[in-house]
């Protein structure tokens, strides 16, 4: 192992997976690697399509929905209810899809969670939806406000979940996450090998997320 490599890794990812894993991943890599310098962009789908296509970054961390990257699951995430801990749903333990379809919906736009709407979609339902909300921790916000219910990623509400109450959908609905890489683009570094070998052992030796 060389301690005194050098190199430079630019990174996209979701704000789910900046916020609550890569922290822990980077301090980790650093102390194995102090001299290879990290580019780390915070972004939703949308913006890791433009960064791959525009050499902007060397792979992103998020979901695949399309061909053009090479995807490489690293973990699934389950798609869960959230809601104030006051709400009248809060007293079911596993909610069915129809029993939320007459709430006041909170509803994150399609380029940060394309699988909330494609559950929509799948069930043909049509949400009363009071908010369309671009951010992550807004949504959270407005929901612990009691303005709404919303269908999150559970690895959004790791942190501060007072006031909220999360359940599991009877459905069986998750996030598939995983590396989006530009092969045609990218001949890759040793230093982003590196980095790409070592997220994926540290995925598989903390399960428990």
């Amino acid at each position: 192992m060389n301690r005194l490599e050098t190199g430079e890794i630019r990174i996209g990812a979701y704000s789910s997976i900046t916020i609550n894993l890569l922290p822990k991943i980077l301090g980790e890599f650093k102390k194995l690697y102090p001299f290879i310098t990290i580019h780390l962009y915070e972004g939703n789908a949308t913006e890791l399509d433009r960064w791959l296509e525009e050499d902007k970054i060397d792979f992103g961390i998020g979901t695949s929905h399309n061909e053009k990257w090479e995807f490489e699951l690293l973990f699934e995430n389950q798609i869960v209810i959230v809601m104030n801990n006051a709400h009248q749903l809060s007293k079911i333990n596993r909610i069915n899809l129809k029993e939320i379809e007459c709430e006041e919906f909170i509803l994150p736009y399609t380029n940060s969670h394309l699988e909330v709407h494609q559950i929509f979609k799948k069930e043909q339902m049509q949400p009363n939806i009071a908010y369309r909300v671009k951010g992550d921790e807004t949504i959270i916000s407005m929901v612990r406000q009691n303005l709404g219910i919303s269908l999150l990623a559970e690895l959004l509400l790791k942190n501060d979940t007072s006031g909220l109450a999360i359940r599991p959908l009877e459905e069986d609905v998750s996030r598939k996450i995983g590396y989006l890489i530009h092969t045609k683009k990218h001949l890759q570094t040793p230093a982003i090998l590196k980095m790409l070998d070592f997220i994926k052992e540290w995925m598989n030796n903390n399960k428990c997320l």
